[in-house]
């Protein structure tokens, strides 16, 4: 049995006890009352509570090592439309992505995992969870955004959302390594110039930028539903260059995905079509994580959370504390209704 708990153990001591106190210091009426039904639902539903904040869990037979096991790992996946570029070996870019970013996972074990999206704006699909299978899923089902909707897309939308949540992950577990992938094409369509993401690199201990597509470019296929695409690009199935009534090109900016990396203290990688994902894993710098993790590479247990057991249970008490609480409400209005009530053949 091991424990994470969600706040300080001695706060939670504290409020169990207050609690504890509340619940069983009896008033002037009930002095020298033995121990009741509601007394015991009432201590068994702030233990429960208590329990929970605690964050017991089993360690199963399958060891992890510490440096995945210990790490935050924030995924940031460009889906504008230039990731429908089919330029990623007879697959479009996003489709290169979606295999990344699980292939990647899936070699950290028991690491915390988030998903950030962005394409002229940025999105937290995904806030840091242990479970791997979530982020699995939403990679499965993560679109493109919709070509109708479409307003071009900016390389560093997602700094303010990754800032914010690397500084609270700094905050609150300030020994926990925290790694970036960026995966884009480092395009930047809106009519800005592209800005720094704005994040400081003494927060990210590893990772690195993939960057998908070609020099050459490639078409880009039309994102969500084709009845809200009007004009020639809906009846080609691709997205059209305004000027010439061609099929646009997307092309691949290294420089600027050069740029993002130096930024984030990382390496720029090319994601080569048919890449083993360990050749990228080789040639990310490990070196910060390896000076904050256990420098033994000890073993650790793959958890399984057993919180969500404690607060079934606590919620079930609290269902019947409930009901309890009604009927000495209904009770109550009937004894004073009969009281109320003139007694018959006159005052």
């Amino acid at each position: 049995m091991t424990w994470l708990p969600v706040v300080p153990p001695m706060l939670v001591l504290l409020t169990a006890v207050i609690g504890l106190v509340a619940v069983w210091w009896p008033s002037p009426e009930d002095r020298g009352a033995r121990l009741d039904a509601r007394t015991a639902r009432r201590t068994a539903l702030i233990l429960l509570v208590a329990g929970a904040a605690l964050r017991p869990g089993l360690s199963s037979a399958d060891n992890v090592r510490t440096d995945s096991a210990a790490l935050d790992v924030f995924f940031v996946v460009d889906v504008s439309g230039s990731s429908m570029a089919e330029d990623h070996g007879g697959g479009t870019r996003l489709e290169g992505m979606r295999a990344d970013v699980v292939a990647l996972s899936a070699r950290m074990p028991g690491a915390h995992v988030a998903l950030i999206t962005f394409a002229q704006t940025a999105t937290l699909r995904l806030p840091l969870t242990p479970d791997a299978a979530a982020l699995e899923s939403a990679m499965a089902t993560l679109r493109a955004e919709p070509t109708a909707w479409s307003r071009g897309s900016d390389v560093a939308a997602a700094g303010a959302l990754l800032r914010a949540a690397l500084l609270t992950e700094a905050r609150v577990h300030p020994d926990r390594p925290r790694v970036v992938f960026y995966l884009g094409d480092g395009e930047q369509t809106v009519d800005r110039p592209a800005a720094a993401l704005g994040v400081d690199a003494r927060l990210v201990a590893g990772g690195a930028v993939l960057g998908y597509g070609t020099t050459t470019g490639g078409t880009m296929q039309i994102s969500g539903p084709v009845a809200a695409t009007s004009g020639p690009t809906a009846s080609t199935g691709r997205i059209l260059d305004p000027r010439s009534g061609q099929p646009a090109l997307s092309r691949i900016d290294e420089r600027q995905l050069t740029t993002i990396a130096d930024e984030l203290g990382v390496r720029f990688l090319r994601a080569a079509p048919g890449r083993k994902i360990e050749d990228v894993l080789q040639r990310v710098d490990l070196t910060r994580i390896d000076e904050v993790v256990d420098a033994h590479g000890a073993a650790v247990g793959v958890r399984s959370e057993l919180y969500w057991v404690l607060l079934l249970l606590a919620g079930l008490l609290l269902a019947w504390e409930a009901g309890q609480a009604g009927s000495d409400l209904a009770a109550t209005r009937l004894t004073h209704a009969a009281g109320r009530r003139p007694r018959e053949g006159g005052p």
